[in-house]
């Protein structure tokens, strides 16, 4: 009975540290996304400030938004480490809370895991995810300009003007960008959370 009650306190601790775990790892996902929609509203900005009507300003927003992608990577450099970083912060402190039992040199050799290479590809990873989100917008609003507005009967059926449902899809462009930056995001700190608890665990 008592081995029972002790195994309860256990399991409820066990419990407790694993909502705080998962409640910082839902932080961190919430301030990664807040840095990653900060680039769909400059995306979004960009495609209203073109217009979609005109081949050559689509052309330019297409040149536009590739530059975007270009300049954006430093920032990204930046931004990503510092998420990458708070999980590594946030695993390891894990690791030491699980690990307090053992040995002094278990505890040493799980704290000091090499986890370098693995934030360096992770970091690759973040970085390309991030300035693709520009270079998707641009594959987008390419698709639909030579796809369906400036070719095939509907434009010139219309006087030379784009389809209602075409246009209302080309300035959606923004809020596409805006979601894949969430899924980002979502899948990305929970990715580097797992990747960073394999790569200790392994060690």
């Amino acid at each position: 009975m008592l081995l029972h009650q002790t195994h309860d306190k256990v399991d409820k601790r066990e419990t407790r540290k694993q909502r705080a775990f998962f409640s910082k790892v839902r932080r961190g996902e919430a301030a990664y996304a807040v840095n990653l929609r900060k680039i769909a509203k400059h995306v979004e900005d960009l495609v209203k400030a073109f217009d979609p009507e005109d081949a050559e300003q689509i052309r330019q927003l297409e040149d536009a938004l590739r530059r975007y992608s270009d300049l954006l990577t430093p920032w990204a450099r930046v931004t990503a480490k510092r998420m990458l970083v708070d999980a590594s912060r946030r695993d390891e402190k894990v690791w030491k809370e699980y690990t307090e039992y053992l040995g002094v040199n278990l505890r040493a050799e799980i704290t000091s895991a090499p986890t370098g290479e693995v934030m360096r590809d992770l970091l690759n990873d973040q970085v390309y995810l991030i300035t693709s989100l520009p270079l998707d917008a641009a594959k987008r609003v390419h698709e639909l300009a030579s796809g369906q507005i400036y070719s095939g009967g509907r434009a010139n059926e219309l006087g030379g003007k784009i389809a209602p449902d075409i246009k209302e899809e080309y300035l959606r462009t923004g809020e596409t960008v805006r979601s894949r930056a969430n899924l980002i995001a979502r899948t990305e700190t929970g990715r580097a959370a797992t990747t960073l608890t394999q790569a200790r665990a392994v060690s």
